[in-house]
């Protein structure tokens, strides 16, 4: 599958919906390689699926400073926490 360069949202044959990005506001490209080695890998149906490592993800969001972004950080260092 070919991606256009930002992100794809697509919901997969059994009911999860999955958005994959290829670029994040406020990382330079060339940390890819660094934020894969740090991603946490979920096993879905066989498939291995790389996630955004979460600190990572909370520091995305706080760069970009969007108002649903403030919203995401609250939820995902509370998520955090409680893990």
């Amino acid at each position: 599958m070919n991606f256009i360069s930002g992100w794809l949202r697509i919901r997969l044959n059994f009911g999860i919906g999955l958005n994959i990005i290829t670029f994040l506001k406020g990382f330079p490209q060339d940390k890819f390689e660094t934020r894969f080695l740090m991603a946490s890998i979920v096993t879905i149906k066989k498939i291995p699926v790389p996630f955004l490592h979460i600190n990572r993800l909370i520091e995305k969001k706080i760069k970009v400073g969007k108002e649903k972004d403030k919203f995401d950080v609250l939820a995902l260092v509370k998520n955090k926490r409680e893990k």
